[in-house]
């Protein structure tokens, strides 16, 4: 009882401070340049180093194997410097991802560590190329908050494709770590981390999504989400989907649908997205999710409400369960029945209430995903939802390069608006490059030539955290 109300005060505490950081960012918005508080998701690339060869990626693709680059990285004692400056700017959110893989940093677990014990939320975007020694129990101790996993495949063979240059069998690793994650979290009886699995579609894996969908089922993902591949002009144009590829596309979203682990359930009235007749303005709008795979002997009914046990009992009651992160229900089964069941000892470990729950993984973003893949084949991409949406990013987000350079959007690599090694992140954020590029950003087209380093009308990585800003600030 203790702990509930303990945890009641501790919750009243970070609501208030959301909700004045909110009215915060609203003011400056609405003042059209100038910001009152710091980001609420800050970026950092903590190194550009990269043992894998992603097919797509900007810098590290073997495609471009003959450019030399600079490679960079933030050492711990430049980021310890810094992270008291952070968390007085009001950041909540750090992001650690960026040019190269943040586990070939060789200080990384120290660097999560620290942010967590400053109290950040944290998701560590990751390729799991390479997987640290007891990485699972790490995550699982300093509960890292969210791991994003850039995976691009649902099956060795398409990560192979997606990946030449990398070790061979390597799908198999990420797939075994996945499942002792899960393992050690049920063991400390632990929700986190939470695991998003990110998937770039391109002309060669686009036949992949539904192994995509089951890979992500079977290992407990909690979100999925799918993107166009933002091609390289003359390098990895030929990724780009091709007509007949998109149609393949939007017929398999629609055909998951009819799988019986698929539910709308949690989809509010209206807010259902229409795959394949893409008329409106759907940004927003939710695809559905799939129930993880369940407890074994356990089989879901086609109704989606029931679900048998291995006697082939179904379950009498079915309870939302309001402490869990993500949507989540507890199945409640005849009593007297379960009593003098063989099976009671597996059903009912550890005096368990409840001999099953069930969780969810919710494919996010299709709205976006279906927009850029229908305009990826004639080169409209962006436009115009861009100029349509103003751009929140520089009141909300933030990214630090490795090289220390402070960038105002995802895309921005070649607008450094200063230098941690040379001011504070705060200094930077509410100095008057900053304010013009809010002010610019929020009024101008982006045809304007301020924008030409950037070119946002290409791609934008920010637009769904843009829309959700001006669903909640300007609406």
């Amino acid at each position: 009882m203790l702990s509930g109300i303990i945890s009641k005060i501790k919750f009243s505490i970070a609501d208030k401070k959301r909700r004045k950081k909110s009215q915060l960012i609203k003011k400056g918005i609405l003042s059209s340049n100038k910001a009152y508080t710091g980001p609420n998701t800050l970026e950092i690339d903590i190194t550009d180093y990269c043992a894998n060869s992603c097919l797509a990626c900007w810098i590290h693709s073997p495609r471009l194997a003959h450019k030399k680059q600079n490679l960079y990285s933030l050492d711990f004692t430049e980021i310890q410097k810094c992270i008291k400056d952070f968390k007085k700017s009001g950041i909540e959110k750090i992001q650690l991802s960026g040019g190269g893989e943040p586990l070939c940093h060789p200080e990384v677990l120290k660097i999560l560590t620290l942010f967590k014990n400053y109290g950040f939320y944290v998701n560590l975007n990751t390729s799991l190329y390479p997987v640290p020694d007891n990485f699972a129990e790490f995550a699982v101790k300093n509960k890292i908050d969210m791991l994003t996993i850039s995976l691009w495949a649902g099956n060795d063979e398409f990560w192979e494709i997606m990946h030449p240059k990398a070790n061979k069998n390597h799908f198999a690793t990420i797939s075994k770590f996945l499942l002792e994650l899960k393992k050690i979290k049920e063991k400390n009886k632990c929700d986190f981390p939470r695991v998003r699995i990110y998937n770039v579609i391109t002309s060669l894996n686009y036949q992949n999504i539904e192994e995509m969908v089951n890979f992500g089922i079977t290992h407990y993902a909690d979100e999925m989400e799918m993107q166009a591949v933002d091609t390289i002009t003359n390098v990895t144009d030929d990724l780009n989907l091709q007509h007949h590829q998109v149609l393949h596309v939007l017929k398999t979203l629609d055909k998951l649908r009819s799988r019986k682990d698929y539910t709308n359930e949690f989809i509010g009235p209206n807010n259902e997205l229409d795959i394949l007749s893409f008329e409106d303005y759907q940004e927003q709008k939710e695809y559905g999710r799939f129930f993880h795979l369940l407890a074994e002997g356990f089989s879901l009914n086609d109704d989606k409400v029931h679900i048998s046990c291995p006697n082939n009992h179904q379950n009498f009651r079915k309870s939302w369960i309001h402490d869990h992160p993500y949507p989540a229900f507890s199945y409640e089964y005849p009593h007297e029945k379960c009593l003098k069941c063989a099976c009671n000892f597996k059903c009912y470990p550890e005096k368990k209430s409840v001999p099953l729950t069930v969780s969810f993984m919710n494919l996010k973003g299709i709205g976006s995903f279906i927009r850029r893949i229908n305009s990826s084949d004639n080169n409209i991409k962006e436009n115009t939802l861009i100029n349509k949406v103003p751009c929140l990013a520089g009141w909300i987000y933030a990214r630090i390069k490795a090289c220390g350079d402070i960038i105002p959007c995802c895309k921005a690599s070649e607008m450094s608006l200063g230098n941690i090694k040379n001011d504070s992140f705060k200094k930077i954020w509410f100095g008057n490059k900053f304010n013009e590029f809010r002010q610019n950003a929020k009024l101008l087209p982006k045809t304007h030539k301020y924008f030409d380093k950037i070119n946002c009308i290409k791609s934008c990585d920010n637009i769904g955290m843009n829309i959700d800003a001006n669903n909640i600030y300007l609406s």
